[in-house]
């Protein structure tokens, strides 16, 4: 009966083993992942939300602007706040803007960003987690920054 049994299994267990890959070369797992993927290059981007019109903005980069100072040092000598940041908690240098609390309503308004719940501009740049602001256009937005 035992014997019986485990042919029987194996008999069944042999008609689930698939033959050859449905797409050859690439397996099951990889068969809808595009081979290169293009990066995004610009300065806009443009997002159309399933309900509504097609929502344009500049993106908010998730590091550092290029010219922040890059150590503890630096950063103190510009007038930051060395302090980690971002959902990596990297050290990186929190600088002041020069039109901290500064009434706004659009984002050409400061050199940080607009922060819509007061409408003013923000204390210092980078700014981490999700917020409203102003855009560009003046229509409020909130956005999310790591």
């Amino acid at each position: 009966m035992r014997r019986l049994t485990l042919m029987l299994f194996i008999a069944a267990m042999t008609g689930c083993m698939a033959d050859e890959d449905p797409v050859p070369g690439s397996g099951p797992a990889t068969a809808d992942i595009p081979a290169a993927v293009t990066p995004v290059t610009g300065s806009s981007v443009t997002v159309t939300p399933v309900t509504g019109s097609p929502v344009t903005g500049t993106p908010v980069a998730d590091t550092p602007q290029t010219g922040a100072p890059k150590t503890e040092a630096a950063c103190r000598e510009a007038g930051g706040r060395w302090a980690a940041g971002g959902m990596r908690h990297r050290h990186l240098c929190f600088l002041p803007t020069p039109d901290a609390g500064k009434s706004c309503t659009a984002a050409g308004d400061c050199t940080g960003v607009c922060l819509a719940e007061t409408g003013t501009c923000s204390a210092e740049t980078p700014r981490f987690g999700c917020f409203a602001i102003f855009a560009s256009d003046g229509a409020r937005r909130t956005i999310c920054v790591d």
